[in-house]
Formats: C-alpha cells, sequence, structure tokens
C-alpha cells in the first residue's frame, strides 16, 4: 500500500530541514538515508514488523524562494506472519477479516506518524525562525542608539540572513557604524567587505585602512590580512619587512594563517 502526505514550512533553509528531518526520521526508524534534497526512512517503527515489512518513507523537499514544501511518499507491504494468519483465518467465516483489518490499519498509524514528524520540522523550523527574528527586531532600537554589541549583530543578522532577508548593503552598513565606535571586530569586517567587495565597491586601500585599524587594536586576523596586504601590494606600497611585522604579530596569537604564510615567505626568501 502507499500514501503521500506534506507539510509545507515558511522562510526554512533546505540545510536546516534536512538535519532536522533526519533527527527526526531517525527516532522513527531503523534506518535512515540522506541526499542533497531527500531524506528515505526503512523500517518505520510505528508498523508492527509481524504484520508489515518493508515500510518505507521517501521525504523530499521542494523550495519556493524562502519556502519549501515536505512531501513523504510512503509505501508498505504485508509480511509472511500476515500471509500465514491470513491463510489460517481463510477457512472460517471472518477469520481472515482479522489480520486483513489489523494491516489496513496500520496505514493510519504510519501516517499519523509520519505527518507528525513532519509538524515537528514544521513547528522547529518556524519556531527558531519567529525567535531570531524577535531578537533581531529587539536588537533595532538599541542600535539605532548607538549600542555597539546591538550594531554588530544587526550586522551579522544582515549578513547571515538570520531572522531577515540578506542584504549585504545593510550588513556593512551597521558594520560601520560599530566600527566608527571603535569595535575591532567590526573594523576587520569592514575591512573584508572593502576586499571581497561585499556591501559596497571593492576598494583594497579601504580594506587595508580598516584591517590597520583593527590590527593595532590587536585582532588577529586584521593583522594577517594587513600583512597579507602588504605581501602583495593591494591598497598599500608593497613592502615585505611590514609584511612580517604583521603577520608575526598574528602568528603570535595563534593565527594559523599568518603561520603558514611567514613560512611560506621564509622558504621564499622574502624575510
Amino acid at each position: 500500500m502507499r500514501f503521500q502526505t506534506s507539510e509545507p514550512v515558511r522562510d526554512a533553509d533546505t540545510e536546516v530541514v534536512l538535519s532536522l528531518l533526519e533527527a527526526q526520521l531517525r527516532r522513527i526508524s531503523w534506518q535512515v538515508e540522506r541526499s542533497e534534497q531527500a531524506m528515505e526512512a526503512c523500517d518505520i517503527r510505528a508498523s508492527f514488523s509481524s504484520i508489515v515489512q518493508n515500510s518505507t518513507a521517501v521525504l523530499s523537499i521542494q523550495t519556493n524562494k524562502a519556502n519549501c514544501l515536505l512531501t513523504a511518499d510512503v509505501s508498505y507491504r504485508p509480511s509472511v506472519a500476515f500471509w500465514f494468519f491470513f491463510g489460517l483465518g481463510l477457512p472460517t467465516a471472518l477469520g481472515w477479516l482479522i489480520p486483513l483489518a489489523f494491516y489496513m490499519s496500520q496505514k493510519g498509524t504510519i501516517r499519523s506518524t509520519i505527518e507528525d514528524v513532519l509538524r515537528r520540522v514544521k513547528a522547529e523550523c518556524e519556531f527558531n525562525d519567529s525567535s531570531v527574528a524577535e531578537e533581531v527586531r529587539s536588537c533595532q532600537d538599541d542600535a539605532e542608539n548607538g549600542v555597539v554589541e546591538a550594531q554588530v549583530r544587526l550586522a551579522d543578522a544582515y549578513y547571515d540572513g538570520d531572522g531577515v532577508p540578506q542584504d549585504f548593503a545593510e550588513a556593512t552598513r551597521w558594520t560601520r557604524k560599530a566600527a566608527e565606535q571603535g569595535d575591532s571586530s567590526a573594523q576587520y569586517n569592514l575591512g573584508l567587505a572593502y576586499y571581497t567587495g561585499e556591501g559596497v565597491p571593492q576598494d583594497y586601500a579601504e580594506a587595508a585602512l580598516w584591517y590597520r585599524r583593527a590590527a593595532e587594536q590587536g585582532n588577529a586576523g586584521a593583522q594577517c590580512n594587513l600583512g597579507l596586504a602588504y605581501c602583495a601590494g593591494e591598497g598599500v606600497p608593497q613592502s615585505y619587512a611590514e609584511a612580517v611585522c604583521w603577520l608575526r604579530k598574528a602568528a603570535e596569537q595563534g593565527d594559523e594563517s599568518a603561520q603558514a604564510n611567514l613560512e611560506l615567505m621564509h622558504e621564499r626568501g622574502q624575510v
């Protein structure tokens, strides 16, 4: 026998949905296999193995913008035990109806189990989304009032699309506000934005300027990137001496990229 059931989920990331589905399916089935846009669960524990065998649910995800539709295609068939009891009941007037009725009832049991999985995934996705969105909204007033931590949180939310639509320009706007107040992480991130051109026009000189401000406060990532800028002459005059100086500062803080680049400069005789 076979049936389908589905559940819409709004504002959900496909990877998050798949992870939640996998966790829920492992709770109700013996074997779960995952692919890029689907999940297959075999031997659902809600079914009675003496009557039903090879119960399989294939759950697929169809995306439409930020929304997705979870669809479960479920199939199961009678086991050898079912046919045995069915055969025993055939000589009697109604005995054969007992295993048949029990088998038919399994459709409802398995359906309710799968529907419960879909509802749980939907609830968790939408609860997480709404709670994150509420947290981001609560940061807005503080950010407008100049609270650096709120500005950084808002910038991260817009950069990742976490509780708000992803918007690199808006992320950079809030990053700049925090950077101008002296937050070294924001200064480093603003340097990255100028280097990559995400949310602002690409500008290596501006990138180096913000890297320097963060580096002077001891930000290891900024020290490493400023060193690399001097090494390549990106936004600053090329200077191996300056490159080594800043890479060494980052390396002493345990920055692995700085350590690797220092070793490479040694090998090339640039130190």
